[in-house]
């Protein structure tokens, strides 16, 4: 079905960046030091980085520039190289009911994914990524895998970088039935545009009125223009990602500027539904929506959910949900 080029194993890794990785790497033996009770050696480490940085003067700003930036890059390499070292010769194949994949330089792995095990797909889109007309396709399973006697989520990769156009053609191998390219999505809320400019401006605004009082420089406050015209941009553009359909056997959400995500989730393989409502959801009489499988999944992933829907759609779709999911899933032979 599916083989990974060098070209996509690139692509793939210069789309992503372990900055979080080598931050992790830089502070694991200081929360070590602390863990056995060596707190000298983090104060000593402390007064010597505070003392270096002072020595530095006026040249400090240019250096810390030049440190995000390095830092920077050695993410983007160490993400291609990660990448290209652990699904090297990324292999997707049909056999039967099953899915089996194979992939790794130095250790391989070879992994068996049944079709009726699968709970959910994502299809994500990092900004760069989706510039470039690419995406990559998850399956939630049920349950999660032991590796290397590491509990580790069950998320699996079906595709590592596909065309966004021949998306479509992938879902239909999971869902013979579901035509991804005839979803008619419904808008949330136009709140959403008003909560998202806010949830961006806010922070902003406090942060740039603390550098006007603490510099004493009132031209400070035009910075406030661009923050103004940023947040309206964002909120309308949050707006138009987000968007949900209910059609025959299917739920879908999508979501996200920066990290795109589309899921879709058999009504049958539905567990749970919730209608949740924070304070300023329930002054605009809007609510979040979310849908929960048996699928275990990361953080990243996350699971169907949407949000900012006006609260009467809201409770009529956790209705039809639930009475799709108890319909579907009693003719279901797996149980799950």
């Amino acid at each position: 079905i599916y083989a990974a080029t060098n070209k996509d194993l690139f692509i793939m890794g210069a789309t992503e960046n372990r900055i979080l990785l080598i931050i992790a790497a830089i502070g694991a033996p200081l929360l070590f030091a602390q863990q056995v009770g060596r707190e000298d050696i983090l104060e000593s480490l402390g007064r010597n980085a505070v003392e270096n940085a002072r020595g530095l003067g006026e040249s400090l700003p240019i250096i810390a520039v030049y440190a995000g930036v390095a830092v920077v890059l050695v993410g983007w390499i160490a993400s291609i190289i990660s990448t290209a070292v652990k699904f090297n010769g990324f292999v997707l194949r049909s056999i039967e009911d099953q899915f089996e994949r194979k992939y790794g330089l130095f250790t391989t792995v070879e992994s068996v994914v049944p079709l009726p095990r699968i709970q959910t797909l994502c299809i994500e889109a990092p900004f760069i990524r989706r510039l470039l007309g690419y995406c990559t396709i998850h399956a939630g399973l049920a349950g999660s895998v032991q590796a290397q006697n590491q509990q580790t989520t069950a998320t699996s990769i079906l595709c590592l970088l596909v065309r966004r156009v021949d998306v479509a053609g992938y879902v239909r191998r999971v869902f013979p039935h579901l035509d991804l390219e005839a979803v008619e999505w419904k808008p949330v809320s136009r709140v959403a545009i008003r909560r998202g400019a806010f949830a961006m401006a806010i922070p902003l605004l406090l942060l740039l009125g603390f550098f006007a009082v603490f510099e004493k420089q009132p031209l400070i406050w035009l910075g406030a223009i661009p923050i103004l015209a940023l947040s309206v941009w964002y909120g309308l553009a949050r707006y138009r990602t987000m968007g949900y359909a209910v059609i025959e056997g299917f739920f879908l959400t999508r979501s996200g500027i920066l990290y795109n995500k589309v899921h879709i989730a058999p009504h049958g393989k539905l567990q749970w539904l919730t209608v949740d409502q924070n304070p300023i959801q329930r002054r605009y009489k809007i609510a979040d929506v979310s849908v929960g499988t048996a699928a275990v999944v990361g953080m990243q992933l996350g699971r169907p959910s949407i949000s900012d829907v006006e609260l009467d759609k809201a409770v009529l779709l956790q209705d039809y949900l639930s009475a799709r999911a108890e319909a579907a899933g009693m003719w279901m032979p797996d149980g799950v």
